[in-house]
């Protein structure tokens, strides 16, 4: 069997579990919150050189609401994130 072969069969493989795990009946742990960490760039005013002008970028730490579950039978995780920053956590997901 040469590589083409085994990456073609590879791939049917791979299409067969992903039906499995889609017509999984999904029995779902317990959900777990944990707020996603990460940083953007804004800009924070302008910053010149002769006449070379550009925005001077500032980067800041922030947190987005998530939470997780897992199913017991497939191992399939969902995760949902709520795109305002956090203040105080809510502790309702909201799987879709």
């Amino acid at each position: 069997m040469n590589i083409q072969q085994e990456i073609e069969k590879l791939e049917r493989e791979l299409v067969r579990l992903k039906r499995e795990q889609k017509e999984c009946p999904h029995e779902w742990s317990d959900t777990k919150y944990n707020p996603y960490e990460g940083t953007k760039q804004i800009a924070d005013g302008i910053e010149a050189q002769g006449s070379d002008i550009w925005p001077k970028m500032k980067i800041i730490s922030t947190t987005k609401d998530r939470w997780t579950r897992t199913c017991n039978l497939c191992g399939l995780q969902q995760h949902t994130e709520k795109l305002s920053d956090v203040s105080k956590p809510k502790m309702e997901p909201d799987f879709k």
